[in-house]
């Protein structure tokens, strides 16, 4: 898969913090010379750059000071009687501390929650008759590679041991594009140690679509792979593992479950959050979905899929992931792994 597409949201980002947060900063601390001008954007520029290039903590502040920032100019532009206050304020500094704290305020915590993993559950009901309550483990976008996250690999382990799941489903983008090797042998450390009754299944995201050398890896860890294909589990439910959007191949829901027995409970898992439409016209169940990490910085999580949803008597699941992307920080709902328990 070609990444280069992330270049140019990338440097368009780059360039908006340094015009940004550079105007800001050089009218906070007044220049007086063209050399300490020029010395000081090269130097927002260099700080910039590497802070979004390395996907430090420091991108989640640059974000929000930018945000606030905006929201305060807006009301400035927008607002007459604010011209004497705006005066007063770029005066006394005040509301440049005021911006600057809140969005530390808001970075700290999100790196606080970013390492701090919940489970989330979810009870979901079915009219079709299984023996006994079923057990089911999803995880997605762990995105192993980025900052933090391969301290919480030993927790994630003992999570799921600790939780007895009948099954557990590695939902995508488990690997991302900035995965080392040694990020995979750790992985598959991990995945070779996790217990479950029925096993652990894999399903490609659009970070981490499966290749021979992907498909050997969780080989190698006791991993199923469902690639557009569905597998009966002890003969009581239906797990349909599809292949990530991008695919143009990807096989339609009708085309995967036309061979399935309707008397067992149907679950779909799919990367990216499955179409109302396109569940509501199938004889799924469940499905479960990540890829939205929940929005991940607040407010984006008023735009993006997140949580349980009943589509008549369809149920979707969409989590927000076990890592980050991008920045580590999360300031939009926790870092998870979801339990659905699958009960009459």
């Amino acid at each position: 898969m070609n990444y280069l597409h992330w270049f140019i949201p990338f440097a368009c980002l780059i360039a908006f913090f340094i015009w940004y947060f550079g105007k800001t900063f050089i009218n906070f601390f007044p220049l007086k010379t063209k050399i300490q001008k020029k010395a000081a954007w090269s130097t927002l520029a260099i700080f910039s750059t590497i802070t979004i290039l390395f996907r430090t903590p420091v991108t989640g502040f640059l974000i929000y000071f930018t945000f606030f920032h905006l929201i305060y100019d807006f009301l400035l532009f927008c607002t007459n009687h604010l011209k004497k206050e705006k005066k007063f304020l770029r005066k006394l500094n005040l509301h440049e501390i005021l911006i600057i704290s809140l969005a530390l305020l808001i970075t700290c915590y999100g790196i606080i929650n970013t390492q701090n993993p919940v489970i989330t559950t979810y009870t979901v009901h079915t009219e079709k008759k299984i023996t006994t309550p079923i057990k089911i483990g999803f995880i997605s976008d762990i995105h192993l590679g980025t900052p933090y996250i391969n301290h919480q690999l030993e927790t994630l382990k003992t999570i799921i041991n600790n939780q007895n799941y009948d099954v557990f489903i590695l939902g995508g983008d488990i690997l991302d594009e900035w995965s080392t090797p040694k990020d995979h042998e750790n992985l598959l450390t991990i995945l070779s140690n996790i217990k479950t009754k029925y096993g652990l299944y894999y399903i490609e995201g659009n970070h981490d679509p499966l290749t021979t050398e992907s498909k050997t890896f969780y080989e190698k860890a006791n991993v199923t792979i469902l690639e557009d294909e569905a597998i009966l589990i002890n003969n009581q439910f239906y797990l349909i593992g599809r292949k990530d959007r991008i695919n143009k191949d990807a096989q339609s829901l009708s085309t995967l479950t036309k061979e399935l027995n309707e008397e067992y409970p149907i679950i779909l898992l799919e990367h990216r959050p499955t179409i109302k439409s396109e569940l509501e016209n199938s004889i799924i169940d469940i499905s479960l979905s990540g890829h939205t990490h929940g929005g991940q910085i607040w407010p984006a999580n008023y735009f993006l899929e997140y949580g349980h949803y009943q589509y008549k008597n369809k149920d979707a699941i969409v989590s927000s992931g076990y890592g980050e992307w991008g920045v580590p920080i999360r300031t939009a709902h926790h870092s998870e792994i979801i339990t659905v328990w699958l009960q009459n």
